[in-house]
């Protein structure tokens, strides 16, 4: 977690923007370094879903997530902000997208493990925009999971 307390994790999570005539491009970049299934990736982006990367030597897991094409992920995808990680900087997820994006998970999975990162973040990051929140929660129905995750 880039931005509160790191919990042991066995993947990384990213956010792609890939259309049908970069599968091919997409894949080739990877090819050498990583197992993946063309078919996977090009089903994610077919079906706005996911497919993994796995690096052959040291056994990561890379799960990307084709973004979806709705008002809220455009802006979530809008806000990202730059950072620096193992020397590289590279795009990441506003926390408060991050803390909706959990939410989002956790309606489907009712996950504890995304319960206690979504109440980690709203600890740990300070000057979070709690009226961005507030809005796109409720507009996502995700306003009760948002106000469980303040109570706690």
């Amino acid at each position: 977690n880039y931005y509160a307390v790191p919990r042991m994790t066995r993947d990384i999570d990213l956010v792609v923007e890939l259309s049908a005539g970069a599968a091919d491009r997409f894949c080739a970049l990877f090819e050498g370094d990583f197992y993946l299934d063309r078919d996977a990736v090009r089903a994610a982006i077919a079906g706005r879903g996911g497919f993994n990367l796995i690096h052959l030597a040291y056994v990561v897991k890379v799960d990307c997530i084709v973004r979806k094409d709705s008002e809220y992920r455009r802006t979530e995808f809008a806000r990202q902000r730059r950072g620096p990680i193992e020397g590289h900087e590279v795009a990441l997820a506003a926390p408060e997208d991050l803390i909706i994006s959990k939410l989002d998970w956790m309606r489907e999975t009712r996950s504890e493990v995304q319960l206690a990162d979504v109440r980690n973040l709203l600890r740990s990051v300070p000057d979070l925009d709690r009226q961005y929140l507030a809005r796109w929660t409720e507009r996502l129905g995700l306003g009760a999971l948002y106000r469980e995750a303040l109570g706690g």
